[in-house]
């Protein structure tokens, strides 16, 4: 991107054409730009409204309708799209009331289930709004105005905008496996490459984004499947893929996830590769929706490999992602990865909250739980090195190696030689949460 120049009567902020493109994602000289963001002290919560402290915030918003709240609490991570900002005189100290959007306040309220937040928990997991012009005020920060076509950008020092080489980012995938049940995508090896730049569009939903657990995430079009995972959250993403080998490639300075490899996949590895800088998780295997729960023996994720990957400093923007997710699969190899620097957990495996799960929706819901031929277990998770994860202070309720739910197979599943160290919060450097069976 070039073009820059600065905005007639402010020294600090350049803009330039955004060229028509919709992204979350500016990256210059290599580095990930920040969406314009101000710290957001919150004085009350309700269910259609966020009342924030408005001492050190504009009175007014041109474009109300781009602002977003973040939220982080416990395992639970937000944004909230905002519909009007108004005034409020309710406090003694000057004041906004925010009102969310209708579909990011059902969604919303779908995600805290099971979350035990009170009010007061509420408003406290308000981290900070963002995506507003009259936000930026830190270099390194930008704001694009899709009515007015513009990004603003205020430079870091040192930065010159007349050479900076600025990427908006465009694409969400870079590269899909689209096989289906009845025709897999087979026999493909990608290596020796360098995946950059992307973006994730997710947040930019009427719903905004709300993320269950992990990489998991509400499903709009479902609440009761509330474990549902965004395929254009990745630069690699695939489905039905059998012997597809990704190795010794880079991922960095991404919008969303490096790979997911999700439902379908067989006989495939993951090893050698290289994660940093993300704006969410590094690597994601199988999926952990209800359809996942009983596959098809085409839709089972089995004898795949994730091993002797470098994951570090990713989930930059996303905080709640993990530096590999390994939901419902079988015969899965989790081995000799590094996985250091993480906000919140390294290395999740396993999904369900107990021996069996509730009834697919297709079914019709019900709150009874349903036994299952289980087809989920031999893993091994085994001789990883995870460091300093869990940094986040208002994520908790993760480990070092975390799990969930219920392991079958002949020999149940494997965690044993791994090296953990630095679980910056009370929760254990091996955690086996609720429904962890069979390891």
């Amino acid at each position: 991107m070039n073009g820059w120049t600065k905005v007639e009567g402010e020294d600090h902020i350049w803009k330039t054409s955004a060229n028509g493109l919709e992204s979350r994602d500016l990256y210059v000289n290599g580095e990930r730009a920040t969406l314009a963001r101000s710290d957001c002290d919150a004085l009350e919560w309700a269910k259609k409204y966020l009342y924030v402290n408005a001492e050190n915030l504009p009175a007014e918003f041109a474009r109300p309708q781009d602002l977003e709240i973040v939220f982080m609490q416990k395992w639970k991570w937000a944004v909230l799209r905002v519909a009007s900002v108004q005034e409020n005189s309710d406090f003694d100290v000057p004041a906004l009331r925010l009102k969310y959007s209708d579909a990011t306040k059902e969604s919303f309220t779908t995600n805290l289930s099971g979350a035990a937040l009170d009010d007061t928990q509420k408003a406290d997991g308000m981290r900070y709004l963002q995506n507003a012009y009259e936000l930026l005020d830190e270099p390194g920060e930008f704001y694009l105005n899709t009515e007015e076509d513009m990004i603003y950008y205020i430079p870091k020092e040192g930065e010159d905008m007349s050479s900076a080489d600025a990427v908006l980012g465009r694409l969400e995938n870079l590269l899909v496996f689209d096989g289906t049940a009845n025709d897999p995508v087979k026999n493909i090896t990608l290596s020796n490459l360098n995946f950059q730049y992307t973006t994730w569009l997710k947040a930019n939903q009427p719903d905004g984004l709300h993320v269950f657990q992990g990489s998991a995430l509400i499903n709009p079009e479902d609440v009761w499947d509330r474990e549902w995972m965004d395929p254009n959250g990745s630069a690699i993403y695939g489905e039905y893929a059998d012997s597809i080998e990704v190795t010794n490639n880079r991922f960095e300075v991404l919008g969303g996830t490096g790979i997911h490899l999700g439902r379908g996949t067989k006989n495939s590895a993951i090893t050698r590769n290289e994660f940093e800088k993300l704006g969410s998780g590094g690597i994601i295997l199988g999926d952990v929706s209800s359809a996942d729960h009983f596959p098809s023996a085409e839709a089972l994720t089995q004898f795949n490999v994730i091993s002797d990957n470098y994951i570090n400093d990713v989930s930059n923007t996303y905080r709640g992602s993990t530096g590999i997710l390994v939901g419902y699969t079988s015969d899965t190899k989790v081995e000799y990865n590094k996985v250091t620097n993480l906000p919140y957990t390294g290395i999740s495996v396993g999904w369900g909250w107990g021996y069996g799960e509730k009834t697919m929706p297709s079914e019709g819901h019900t709150d009874e739980f349903v036994l299952g031929d289980f087809a989920f277990g031999n893993n091994s998770i085994s001789y990883n090195y995870v460091e300093h994860v869990l940094t986040e202070p208002y994520l908790i309720d993760g480990g070092g190696i975390y799990t969930l739910g219920r392991q079958d197979g002949d020999n149940g599943s494997v965690i044993i030689g791994n090296y953990v160290n630095g679980v910056h919060n009370e929760y254990g450097g091996i955690y086996l949460d609720e429904g962890s069976v069979g390891f």
